[in-house]
């Protein structure tokens, strides 16, 4: 438990850090077309930052990729708080907060599931409960400042979690982490985890649902709340409602094996899609709670599988780290396009974002359907675990055989 511990808290105060700044970036700027770039800025860098990230943490140690970015947030923070509305350099702000995140994101993630070994589906979930946890905290943060109009809590709690970060980076492992191979380059990093993906269907099905998470977080953290005729307040009250009913799935989820967790993903694709189109076109503030409060399934099933499935991948690759940095690069992906697409949508009224929201979302979600026959190997299998490759044809052989005999 010692061991788990510190890394356990970094990724909990990641998660507030992340809940805190994709509200912080739009309420900062005065200028819509400014807070659309900014948050598009930080969401999507990411994008070049999390494989170079993953190869950095794995030869350098967590230790010190984390007190480098808590130090840059306090820094950022202190000058946001100071300057208060910068206009445009707001954009090269959101570039460092994503770089901070990338140091943090996946570097963390990775050593947590190596840590886990084969206990993968319980300590993941315990993984979406810590990270859901620290999510709670600054959705109350976020609520208590949009209900009161003060968007500069935002930045004084994102200093917070910045110094609080450092102070647990001091309990991190510090070894370095060697491999046969030298330390791989930023383009170099980034192309070699594109190559894990290839001709993957596992990997794919841990890509889909981290690709997912963006979309939901910028819709009810940044495009939701600043909508003309919404209630921030419900906005903010209902980030806090995602988040208890995302600990409570938490519980509940990825107990029938790898493959079933799939298609909980898609369930709660559904309900998700549901809860959105409710909160777009909400007439009460209640709707609007409820709402956002339908999200919690898909984050929290979203996390579980895609650490299960990338997790199963990198098993079975020479580079590990170049997985779970593809895993990041999807999401970051999805977080440079979804404030694009959700912001062109909202030219056209809540109504048009909530139809592209849809579109985006069932798309990942039938993507993630694992075939009845993989259902039912999975099934016969012993507890219910990941199963070998069946070779059915050799299978349906040896019955013949065993017929004519």
């Amino acid at each position: 438990m010692a061991t788990f511990a510190p890394v356990v808290s970094t990724i909990s105060f990641y998660f507030a850090f992340h809940t805190l700044v994709i509200t912080a970036l739009p309420l900062t700027a005065d200028d819509a077309g400014i807070a659309s770039v900014a948050v598009t800025v930080y969401m999507g860098a990411g994008l070049l930052f999390d494989a170079a990230a993953a190869s950095v943490a794995t030869h350098r140690g967590l230790r010190s990729v984390v007190a480098v970015s808590a130090a840059l947030m306090v820094v950022i923070a202190a000058a946001m708080l100071t300057l208060g509305d910068i206009g445009w350099a707001l954009v090269p702000v959101a570039l460092v907060l994503a770089a901070c995140s990338s140091l943090i994101y996946i570097p963390g993630l990775a050593h947590y599931s190596h840590l886990l070994g084969a206990r993968q589906a319980r300590g993941q979930r315990l993984s979406v409960l810590v990270q859901r946890l620290g999510a709670l905290a600054a959705s109350v943060v976020v609520g208590l400042s949009l209900a009161r109009g003060v968007p500069s809590a935002l930045w004084w709690a994102v200093g917070g979690c910045g110094a609080l970060l450092a102070l647990g980076a001091t309990r991190l492992p510090a070894g370095v982490v060697r491999e046969a191979e030298p330390r791989v380059r930023l383009l170099a990093a980034a192309h070699a985890a594109w190559r894990e993906t290839a001709g993957s269907r596992t990997m794919l099905w841990g890509l889909l649902p981290a690709m997912s998470m963006p979309l939901v977080f910028v819709l009810t953290g940044s495009v939701l709340p600043a909508l003309d005729g919404t209630d921030a307040a419900a906005a903010g009250l209902g980030l806090i409602a995602r988040e208890l009913v995302a600990l409570v799935c938490a519980a509940l989820l990825a107990r029938r094996g790898r493959l079933r967790a799939n298609v909980e993903f898609m369930v709660a694709v559904v309900l998700c899609a549901g809860g959105a189109l409710l909160a777009l076109t909400a007439t009460s503030p209640w709707q609007v709670v409820a709402g956002v409060a339908l999200t919690g399934p898909v984050v929290s099933s979203a996390i579980i599988v895609s650490a299960l499935n990338v997790h199963a991948a990198a098993r079975h690759s020479t580079r590990p780290w170049a997985c779970f940095g593809a895993m990041g690069m999807s999401a970051r992906l999805s977080g440079l396009a979804s404030p694009l697409l959700l912001g062109a949508a909202g030219v056209w009224g809540a109504p048009s974002i909530g139809a592209v929201f849809v579109m985006l979302l069932v798309g990942l979600g039938l993507g993630m359907w694992p075939g009845r026959q993989a259902l039912r190997d999975e099934r016969d299998s012993p507890r219910g675990g990941p199963t070998r490759p069946v070779d059915h044809a050799a299978r349906l052989g040896h019955r013949s055989r065993s017929r004519l005999s």
